[in-house]
Order: C-alpha cells, then sequence, then structure tokens
C-alpha cells in the first residue's frame, strides 16, 4: 500500500474543502460543539477567523427587531392584492424579486406587526439554503422560512443595511452563513446563531456607497419592470383599446354543431368574454384571423430525461418559470447532459430567433430566444416555436403577451388547478392580421421597450456584482483598493 507524503496529503485536503483542526480549535467558538464537516469547512473557518481578526461586530447585535417569520398562515389569509409576503424564493441575488409575491391582508400584517418591515430593512432565509436580501418594497411581511431584521437606530450611521446584505452575498458571507446551517433533511438556521454571524465594520464612506450602489440597481429594476410592463400594453394602446374590458355574462348559449367542431364540452371554454375579444379585435381594424399553426416550420416541447438527475450535467435545462412575458432567463438550476442535448433532446436544441411559450401552469408567456448561450434546452412544460410568417415575430409576441392573446390563450387550455395548453392548442391560437404598418409600429415599439428593460435589468446584475466584488476585495485587502475597483467599473 503507497502512502501519503507530508505534501500530498495537503494537496488532497485542499481539494476536498477539509480543514485539519486540534480538539481545542473544535472547542472554541463552539458552544454547540459541533463536529459536522459543514461547519469545519476550510473556506467557513478561515473567513470566521479572517473576520474575527479585524474590528466586526455580531449582526444580532446591531439590531432592534430579529425575528422568525409568521408561522400560522391560513388560505383565507392570501389575497389577489395587498401586502407584499416575501418567502425564500423570493430573495434573489440581494434584492427581492417581485415576480412572483404572494399577498396577506392588512388585518393580518397589523396582527404580525413584529415582522412586518419597511424599505431598506433585511431579510435572511431560515430554511434550506443562505441567502440575504435588502427589502426594496414600501412594506412586507416574512414566511416562516425567513428572517426579518431591522438594524437599531443607533447602528443605523455606522452600519449601512445595503453593504450588510452585499456582505453576506459574497463568497465569505455565504460561507459564515452555510457554517450556521444545521440539520439533516432539511437544513435550518436557528436565530441565536444567526444573530452570531460576524459582519466586518468597514468606513462609513465604503458601506456608503455600497449601499447606494445596491439602491441603483434596485431603481434600475424598478424601471425595467415599468419598460417590460409598458411592453406589454403596446398592443392595446395602438389600437386604442386600452379602456376595453370584455363582457362577462353568467351564461352563454352556442350552436351544438360549435360544441362538435370544437370538441369541447366544458362550459368555460365558451364564456362570452372570449368571443368578445375577436369582435372587439375585427372592430379595431383585423381584416382576418390566423391560426398560429399555419405560421409554423416547428412546433414541439423537450421532456425531462427518464431517471436523471438534474443536478448533474453541463447544459442549462429550462421549464416554464424561466420564460416570462418578453424574456427567457437562461440561468438554471436544472441541468441535463451534453449526450441528452445531441441526442434524445436535440429537437429542442435551443437556437437563436426561437420562440418559446409556456403550456403548463402559467400558460401563454410567450418570448424570443436572443444572446442564446452555447448550448440550453427545454422540458415538458415549455413549448418551442419556429415561425415563417409575413407577420412581423415582435407583433405576435406583443399580440400574445397581450390581455387579447391572454384571453385566447386561456380560452383554449384545459385543466383547472394546473392548466395545461397542448400543441394541437397551440396551433388554434388566432392572431389577428392588421394593416401592415400597424402590425409594423407595434413590433418596433415593443421590441425598442424590451431590449430597454432588458440592458436596465442587465445594468442592474453588474452593479450587484460589481459590489459583491469589491467586499470581497475589502476583505481580502483593504478599503482602498476596493474602493479603486469601484471607480473603475463601470455598471
Amino acid at each position: 500500500m503507497s502512502h501519503f507524503n507530508a505534501v500530498q496529503y495537503d494537496s488532497l485536503l485542499e481539494r476536498l474543502d477539509i480543514a485539519v483542526l486540534s480538539y481545542r480549535e473544535v472547542r472554541t467558538e463552539n458552544q454547540k460543539f459541533r463536529i459536522d464537516d459543514g461547519f469545519f469547512s476550510k473556506l467557513a473557518v478561515s473567513t470566521q477567523r479572517r473576520i474575527e481578526a479585524m474590528p466586526h461586530i455580531r449582526l444580532g447585535d446591531a439590531c432592534s427587531t430579529f425575528r422568525k417569520g409568521i408561522f400560522d398562515i391560513k388560505a383565507d389569509t392570501y389575497v389577489p392584492h395587498g401586502v407584499p409576503f416575501v418567502r425564500i424564493g423570493d430573495l434573489a441575488g440581494g434584492l427581492i424579486d417581485d415576480s412572483n409575491l404572494a399577498y396577506i391582508t392588512e388585518s393580518k400584517h397589523e396582527e404580525e406587526h413584529k415582522t412586518g418591515l419597511t424599505y431598506g430593512d433585511i431579510i435572511l432565509s431560515k430554511t434550506a439554503y443562505p441567502a440575504a436580501a435588502f427589502v426594496n418594497l414600501k412594506m412586507c411581511n416574512v414566511s416562516q422560512d425567513t428572517i426579518a431584521i431591522r438594524l437599531a437606530q443607533s447602528w443605523q450611521r455606522k452600519l449601512y443595511s445595503g453593504y450588510v446584505v452585499t456582505f453576506l452575498n459574497t463568497t465569505y458571507g455565504l460561507a459564515l452563513m452555510q457554517r450556521q446551517f444545521q440539520g439533516n433533511v432539511q437544513l435550518h438556521l436557528s436565530l441565536p446563531d444567526a444573530k452570531q454571524l460576524p459582519i466586518p465594520l468597514f468606513e462609513e464612506r465604503f458601506q456608503k456607497l455600497v449601499h447606494s450602489k445596491v439602491e441603483s440597481a434596485h431603481h434600475l429594476l424598478v424601471e425595467a419592470e415599468k419598460q417590460r410592463h409598458r411592453a406589454e400594453e403596446v398592443f392595446v394602446e395602438v389600437l386604442g383599446l386600452r379602456e376595453w374590458t370584455p363582457a362577462e355574462t353568467l351564461s352563454c348559449t352556442r350552436p351544438l354543431s360549435e360544441v362538435f367542431r370544437n370538441k369541447r364540452i366544458d362550459a368555460e371554454h365558451y364564456r362570452e368574454k372570449y368571443y368578445a375579444v375577436k369582435k372587439r379585435l375585427s372592430a379595431a381594424g383585423a381584416s382576418d384571423f390566423v391560426p398560429l399553426g399555419t405560421m409554423l416550420t416547428t412546433l414541439t416541447n423537450g421532456h425531462t430525461p427518464l431517471r436523471h438527475d438534474l443536478r448533474v450535467g453541463d447544459v442549462p435545462f429550462l421549464c416554464a418559470e424561466h420564460v416570462s412575458n418578453f424574456e427567457v432567463h437562461y440561468r438554471s438550476e436544472k441541468r441535463i447532459l451534453i449526450d441528452h442535448h445531441r441526442t434524445e433532446l436535440a429537437r429542442t436544441a435551443l437556437r437563436e430567433g426561437d420562440i418559446l411559450l409556456t403550456i403548463k401552469g402559467r400558460v401563454g408567456n410567450a418570448a424570443l430566444a436572443e444572446g442564446v448561450p452555447r448550448h440550453v434546452n427545454i422540458n415538458q412544460d415549455v413549448a418551442l416555436l419556429r415561425l415563417d410568417t409575413e407577420m412581423p415575430v415582435w407583433f405576435v409576441l406583443a399580440f400574445l403577451n397581450s390581455l387579447f392573446g391572454r384571453l385566447l390563450v386561456e380560452q383554449l387550455a384545459t385543466g383547472g388547478i394546473n392548466p395545461f395548453l397542448g400543441l394541437a392548442n397551440v396551433r388554434k391560437i388566432d392572431v389577428p392580421k392588421l394593416a401592415a404598418p400597424v402590425m409594423s409600429e407595434i413590433a418596433k415599439t415593443t421590441k425598442q421597450l424590451v431590449h430597454e428593460a432588458r440592458r436596465n435589468r442587465q445594468d442592474a446584475e453588474k452593479i450587484l456584482h460589481n459590489v459583491k466584488r469589491a467586499v470581497e476585495i475589502a476583505v481580502e485587502h483593504d478599503e482602498k483598493t476596493a474602493l479603486d475597483y469601484l471607480s473603475e467599473e463601470k455598471p
């Protein structure tokens, strides 16, 4: 049997991220006497020592509020519009992602006012994985899988919340948080352990600059969302239909021949509002309605490879959650193997200019694939469309993402709790044919707004990346070097 020499042994420990500590070191600052490897990962141990060797504050010592989110939350507490209710899935890259927020009643928010937060406060994840977010909402409340944090007034000029969140999202901050998570089936972070997180105390000038850049990123994202929303309204704006609302009746009568032709016997399919769509579009200038199927050269959807672990692979695997109105989000934690991508899923290998349409759950979100990474694929909840039509592609997208397009998709969808839009029904979506100059105007304006929104969002992401790197540089070197880095970087 061969034996490692000291150099080989140290090299192996380095590759495996293992820290070898003496019993005395294990006992130091380890009140619970934890001996699990997560607590003693090399990065976590070295980071803890580095931060505690510089001026720092325990997070809990600088806070006036440090509470676990609402535990007892009943179904009737949720409402379509109300007080934002932040869950762990809403903590994204240092800011709250408001694209899928839940809302609770104001009475429940008032009842649970102790975990109510306002702009500039902090939210930490408490379950599953480390995350931290700057509260970029006017007000909100939080769920039990998060921790609500407000800095004490006496610390608000010595510790800036935007800086705290940025530090916690750096490589070093995440390592410190991960170190405090414990459990088997589902990891969790206790309040006492979270309060012990050390935060380096850099000078006010540096903290304030980081904080202001986090706010700048927030403002860019707000503007991006406004532009995206305006893009959704272009179709109705140009046609003068902004004030139009579909007629609703308690009952409707349809010929039996129509029922046989549609092969649908559910009353929902025949609601008056769906028929009102085409009537109103015809009155607004639609000379015809062209089935989407007649414009297609390709219509397909993906599938999930059998018995494959989606944590493994090099090819991003997109689901319905990665397709929003006008935007494909290529960053996915789900992965497939390059062999899957080139063989059984070759037909859904994404190309520049493809259209993606969600067909399960939140059906009808349509987006054009632009800036496609070298390899990316889709699952069964997303349809891939390739068009060959005289209609501008951006006009088709504008229609599908408008109120009118959503209503026609809703009519064709099947299922109740989890709607589904089969590929055969995708072909049946009727697209209005308008005068060429009108379609061109809608397409041009929509494309411009979507691209402006994308640039603002990308600038925001770059700012957040830069400030995280600057804080890491401050930890590794000093504040001056970090400030120099920020002054050289351009959003």
